[in-house]
């Protein structure tokens, strides 16, 4: 479910600081840090992360666009109440004139955000060990950290952050309790043998929507996916606080880290097979613009049908994990995402895994259905 949160071309504001930091190391993983982190799994509603959250919630972008912030529960409305007379700040003004011209502005302000945290003064500043979120190096809300700062002071964004620690702790025990991370942990690892990871972090808002991504830190022999996701929310659909649909939240940004490695020993042959891009995509859809490369575009394909597999291993009734595999396809479907040829693709993967060889893994079946995908042109 991963998005293209960072934008090819930064506007020249950037330019001279992309010079300045180039080179710069993403993360600093010292000895000490690789003890105390070792296997570690952190599932955090960071706080400076949560600052950009209502920064961007107070936009008339948000306003605008259903996705991008969650506005339903307690939450939202509390955020409202304390905020919402700061609308008209520097910082909201900044982040609006940047999300005017992509949403993928927005998505890289509150990831970058984990880079930073507030020290015992008060004030924001550069963590020790993780220095950018994003795809480069050059951290993008390092310009706006003064009037983060003025606008956290001015608003005692502290003291709502601390109000609200109990609902954050309750989110995020439900990853740690209910969603059974290292379980999918487990089934990532068994499938896809050539990848490993050393720990990993999960990053999510109360405030988070339609936005996920997930990036990788390597430094000094250590690797650490951070997944920045949403809350999984109960719906009509998902009444139960121990259904499985609601782990695809973080299963698709956990499962890039497999597959993306996989697909790209295949990347040549992809390029070819997927290189009309409007035999796979509705071009038309406003998802699939994230996903124009052929790379993205089979790594998606394949990032949904994984939750399918997903499902066929923990669900135990028939009737369920067929209504579950429906409703990916639904979602994938032109009338949902976009990919076109998902159902095809969903049922002859799921037929592949049904009918693999003792030993067989998820990675090893990936020629397999580039067999199939290859037929389809």
């Amino acid at each position: 479910m991963k998005k293209n949160h960072y934008l090819n071309l930064i506007c020249s504001s950037f330019l001279v600081l992309s010079i300045i930091l180039l080179g710069c190391e993403k993360a600093n993983f010292d000895d000490d840090y690789i003890k105390a982190n070792k296997g570690s799994v952190a599932i955090e509603v960071p706080e400076v992360k949560e600052l950009v959250f209502i920064v961007t919630a107070l936009t008339n972008y948000s306003d605008s666009d259903p996705y991008f912030t969650y506005k339903k529960g307690s939450y939202f409305a509390d955020v409202i109440k304390h905020f919402g007379k700061y609308k008209n700040e520097a910082i909201v003004k900044k982040f609006d004139a940047g999300l005017s011209i992509t949403s993928d502005f927005g998505f890289a302000y509150q990831d970058e955000a984990y880079s930073y945290e507030f020290d015992q003064n008060n004030f924001i500043k550069r963590k020790e060990n993780f220095k950018s979120e994003a795809f480069g190096f050059t951290n993008l809300l390092y310009p706006y950290i003064d009037e983060l700062q003025a606008f956290a002071d001015k608003t005692n964004f502290r003291a709502f952050y601390k109000a609200h620690q109990g609902l954050y702790d309750a989110q995020i025990k439900y990853y740690r309790d209910t969603a059974n991370f290292p379980k999918m942990v487990d089934w990532c690892n068994a499938n896809f043998p050539d990848s490993r990871y050393d720990a990993f972090r999960i990053l999510f808002s109360p405030l988070a929507y339609a936005n996920q991504s997930t990036v990788l830190l390597k430094n000094n022999g250590f690797s650490e996916p951070h997944l920045h996701v949403n809350f999984p929310y109960l719906d009509k659909k998902t009444t139960k606080s121990n259904d499985i649909r609601r782990t695809p939240y973080v299963f698709t940004e956990l499962n890039h880290n497999f597959e993306n490695p996989e697909s790209e020993k295949y990347e040549d042959r992809i390029k070819n097979i997927f290189k009309d891009r409007s035999k796979w995509q509705d071009v038309n859809n406003k998802t699939t613009s994230s996903y124009k490369q052929p790379l993205s575009n089979f790594q998606e394909y394949m990032n949904w049908a994984l939750v399918s597999l997903w499902y066929l291993d923990n669900t135990t009734y028939d009737a369920d994990t067929d209504l579950y595999i429906k409703e990916v396809e639904a979602l994938m479907s032109s009338k949902g995402r976009g990919f076109i040829r998902f159902e095809g693709f969903n049922q002859e993967f799921i037929r592949l895994y049904k009918s693999r060889n003792k030993g067989e893994t998820v990675a090893s079946l990936f020629p397999k259905i580039l067999d199939w995908c290859e037929k389809q042109n």
